[in-house]
């Protein structure tokens, strides 16, 4: 597809600002677009909605300062600081914001990362405070009339049949503190807004430790946002002299995970199902595992260290794979578990909890588009999209393998062919 194709006005925008227009008399003026979420994938949809002239647009979030970035400000980027830099290039609203003038004192959005070498990767507080300093500038630079900000939580979005609206309250003042949830149910809102379209860019959360674990309950758990920060996890530990720490996982974030432990001094035991797996640079351009091999300082690490046995040993760290039948892994964690004092969970992530959506709790995505159904009877939810890290579009490479694509860079190529 064309630059000039990708950045015309649709058929999809040009009806979003019409539903707006064909409203205004209802006694609360419609927004002709919602978008629930500032972390990277909020910060995208709303530079493209703003590329396509759609307008006006509520943008809702408890902070604005990344979403969920802001628990890994230590985290190595898989992502080249290149890419980074892309991100806010490939919109030109977002282009634009990038290289306003700033109150004094106050540096360009982009300034951190251009003065970085491009061809490597970045700790992710790059990342965050990018997204944060673009929705900063967007505030400043952008008319209210096209975009307007709502510090808060949004609570269940409502439609009634004979409207061409949704509705939803906001609730100001809600922290999100990323643990959980909070539960606004009983709270006032502060506002109530309603608009044509909902844009769910709500995030992902790790997923919690299993209800049923041979693990027992004396040992600690660590959550992952912990063990992935190492000042952090050393503050953790540092009131247990003799710690020992079973990392449950094999992915890159338990790696990552891994590598925390030993730098600190603490013996691992890493339980895994599954031998290491590298994402590869390809000879015609593409990448193998692109999504889910271990990437940058992970995969240079794990390669270090951990392919030999005896390698790993020599850092502290005893790998055992899991057996194939989970009915044996009982044993198996018995007998590896002496003397571990406390565990981590690297087991993935789910999406976060998002508000019911017309009386429906339980939805799902089209992995193509990004439109939400109801994930129990497969009924549409019309104008109802998520993208992000928590609806990610789904590929196949060459070789045919079927991933989740999963990164800054890949939300936004995702979000300019599919918003149009």
């Amino acid at each position: 597809m064309s630059t000039a194709a990708i950045r015309r006005t649709s058929l999809f925008a040009r009806h979003l600002s019409l539903s707006s227009t064909m409203m205004s008399a209802a006694p609360a003026k419609p927004f002709a677009a919602a978008v629930i979420g500032a972390g990277p994938a909020g910060v995208a949809v709303v530079g493209r909605l703003l590329d396509l002239g759609v307008g006006p647009i509520a943008w809702i979030d408890p902070a604005f300062a990344g979403g969920r970035l802001q628990q890994y400000p230590e985290v190595p980027s898989n992502t080249r600081v290149r890419l980074f830099i892309e991100f806010a290039k490939a919109s030109d609203a977002l282009h634009a914001a990038a290289h306003a003038p700033t109150p004094p004192g106050v540096p360009a959005p982009l300034a951190a990362l251009e003065a970085m070498d491009a061809s490597v990767g970045c700790d992710l507080v790059h990342a965050q405070r990018l997204c944060r300093d673009l929705a900063a500038a967007l505030e400043r630079t952008v008319p209210k009339d096209r975009l307007t900000l709502f510090r808060g939580w949004a609570g269940d979005v409502t439609r009634a049949a004979n409207e061409d609206a949704y509705t939803f309250p906001v609730h100001g003042g809600v922290k999100d503190d990323f643990a959980r949830v909070p539960d606004v149910s009983a709270a006032p809102a502060s506002t109530t807004l309603s608009a044509a379209r909902v844009f769910l860019c709500t995030g992902a959360e790790p997923l919690p430790p299993p209800a049923t674990s041979p693990v027992p309950a004396s040992v600690n758990v660590i959550d992952l946002d912990t063990c992935l920060t190492p000042s952090r996890l050393r503050a953790v530990l540092a009131a247990t002299p003799d710690a020992k720490v079973a990392v449950v996982g094999g992915s890159h974030s338990a790696i990552l995970c891994v590598k925390n432990l030993v730098d600190a001094g603490i013996p691992v035991v890493q339980f895994h199902r599954h031998p290491l797996k590298y994402a590869v640079d390809m000879p015609d351009g593409w990448i193998l595992y692109d999504n889910t091999g271990l990437k940058g300082m992970a995969a240079k690490w794990a390669k270090a260290n951990l392919e030999d046995l005896d390698a790993a040993r020599r850092v502290g760290v005893d790998r055992i794979q899991l057996p194939a039948d989970e009915a044996d892994e009982p044993a198996v964690y018995a007998k590896y578990l002496t003397g571990v004092t406390h565990v981590c969970y690297a087991v993935g992530y789910r999406p976060r909890p998002v508000p019911a959506i017309a009386g429906v709790r339980e939805i799902a995505h089209d992995v193509a588009t990004g439109d939400l159904v109801n994930k129990v009877t497969g009924a549409a939810l019309p104008g109802v999209r998520g993208y992000g890290i928590a609806f990610p579009e789904r590929t196949t490479d060459p070789h045919g393998n079927v991933e989740s694509s999963v990164g800054m860079w890949k939300f936004m190529k995702y979000l300019l062919r599919v918003i149009v």
